[in-house]
This record gives C-alpha cells, sequence and structure tokens, in this order.
C-alpha cells in the first residue's frame, strides 16, 4: 500500500527491559544496539546504532515508531499527512536515542 514508506524504529515499554533479552538475542537473533542509557536495551539487525528500544515503563506496549521514506518526496507526502491527521512530528537523533514516547518519528532514509 505504501511501497514508499518502510518501518526503521520501534520503541517498546515494559517494566523490565531486560526480560526480552533472550528473546530479542536467541529466538529473533537480533543484535545488542548501541546503549542509550542505563535502563534501556537497543537491538538492531543492520548496521544502524539500534532499530529496537526497549525502555523501561509501565505500558507493556509499544511506546513509538520510526518510519524511513524512501525519498525526499515520499517523506514530505507522509510528513504532510501525518500532521493534516492531527499528529506532531518530530526528530530522533539515531547516536542518542533521545525520544517522546507520543511523537510520530520521521527519517530521511539516506542513499549512498
Amino acid at each position: 500500500m505504501y511501497d514508499h514508506l518502510e518501518l526503521a524504529y520501534l520503541g517498546i515499554q515494559v517494566p523490565e527491559p531486560s526480560s526480552l533479552d533472550a528473546f530479542f538475542g536467541d529466538v529473533i537473533g537480533l543484535m545488542p544496539g548501541t546503549p542509550v542509557g542505563a535502563t534501556t536495551h537497543t537491538w538492531r539487525d543492520d548496521a544502524k546504532v539500534h532499530r529496537l528500544l526497549v525502555e523501561a515503563g509501565d505500558a507493556n506496549d509499544a511506546s513509538f515508531v520510526g518510519f524511513e521514506a524512501t525519498d525526499d518526496a515520499a517523506f514530505d507526502a507522509v510528513a504532510e499527512l501525518i500532521r493534516s491527521s492531527g499528529h506532531e512530528t518530530g526528530w530522533m537523533s539515531c547516536s542518542t536515542g533521545a525520544v517522546a514516547p507520543t511523537t510520530t518519528i520521521l527519517s530521511r532514509k539516506l542513499r549512498m
């Protein structure tokens, strides 16, 4: 349906992030990502510093999703669609992982 938009990042909030370590590492086969704090565990399946962030908290649910657009035009169109639907858009730095849990995160996909 939206072949110009890809799920790139996922945040999950659970009371004890380490409780999911064996599942993500041994069952799914993800690699540990770059640490972003004492209570957040990160995972990845590619060269990014992390794709999945498991934060300590009471939600027991997804806390954010981040998407990558395949090109600038797709990025701008999706960002406008999200904003026109009444949602905020924000930015995530992959080097820090600092994210507000209710913010929709957008990322321009870098092409090499």
